[in-house]
């Protein structure tokens, strides 16, 4: 008989599947997420700040740079491109800036919410940016609807939003 003491959790094996230290630790910590309403108020909020974002901030850049640049006939599938394009590239540039920096967006500022990645911790870069472009997956915005309020964006890039 050895002296030494075995890890329960040590995975000496090449075999993925066995749980780890981390993924235990992950299963037994409670995150005080938010609700559905305080996703929903997140949603309407962010929802104002992006139209905004995009009324002042990039709709004037648009305009005056882009548009009278690049499109000198008036041409309805070019200029449809562009404004989708700026769209879609704004809501993804508003989530990702806020939370990368702050982990918070304005309407998690209001709902004293943020992101976080499972451990409770702060969420990586890489993550945020999955999270912001897994918005874009149709009817993802309903996802977040059920009783756990974690949305496809939260469950895919492993973070959630919490109180805090």
């Amino acid at each position: 008989m050895s002296n030494s003491i075995n890890d329960p959790f040590e995975n000496s094996s090449s075999e993925e599947h066995l749980l780890n230290r981390e993924d235990f630790a992950a299963d037994l910590m409670v995150l005080d997420t938010a609700s559905g309403g305080t996703r929903f108020a997140n949603y309407l909020i962010d929802s104002l700040g992006i139209w905004l974002f995009q009324t002042f901030g990039l709709g004037y850049l648009v305009e005056n740079f882009f548009l009278n640049n690049l499109i000198t006939d008036y041409d309805s599938y070019a200029y449809t491109s562009v404004i989708l394009g700026i769209y879609f590239l704004s809501a993804f540039l508003y989530y990702a800036m806020f939370e990368i920096i702050f982990e918070k967006t304005p309407g998690k500022f209001l709902t004293k919410t943020k992101v976080v990645n499972l451990q409770g911790g702060k969420a990586e870069t890489k993550d945020i940016l999955l999270r912001s472009i897994i918005r874009y997956v149709p009817f993802e915005a309903f996802s977040f609807l059920g009783d756990s309020a974690i949305g496809w964006h939260d469950s895919w890039s492993k973070t959630r939003v919490v109180r805090g």
